[in-house]
């Protein structure tokens, strides 16, 4: 198993991952999802805005962001529930990028669930 018990996680344990982002990988997720807006899928169209070249999806990001929590910190079991306060783009990303996520133990709590 990788990542953290509930009973081993303290306030301060940090990871993060780095992921590289290819073509495929976006095209796949644009596919899944059926977010077919040209910016995310056609070069021709989004060398005409300000991004110059087709970007991921931004909900794309937040899908990297889970990765850490589920995998990472705590790890396997841990669901990201989404909320935009926890969310922090630093900007778009490209093919070829290779974005961070991170995540982080400010506190500890018990689940409201």
């Amino acid at each position: 198993m990788i990542g953290k018990t509930i009973a081993e996680l303290q306030a301060g344990d940090r990871a993060e991952i780095t992921r590289v982002v290819g073509d495929g990988d976006i095209a796949g997720f644009v596919g899944a999802v059926g977010d077919y807006n040209p910016v995310h899928s056609d070069p021709a169209y989004a060398a005409g805005t300000v991004f110059q070249t087709p970007i991921a999806p931004g909900i794309f990001t937040a899908g990297l962001i889970s990765a850490v929590i589920g995998t990472t910190l705590p790890g396997p079991g841990a669901i990201y529930p989404c909320r935009r306060r926890n969310h922090r783009a630093r900007g778009s990303v490209r093919s070829d990028q290779g974005p961070q996520s991170r995540s982080h133990a400010d506190g500890l709590r018990e689940p409201a669930w």
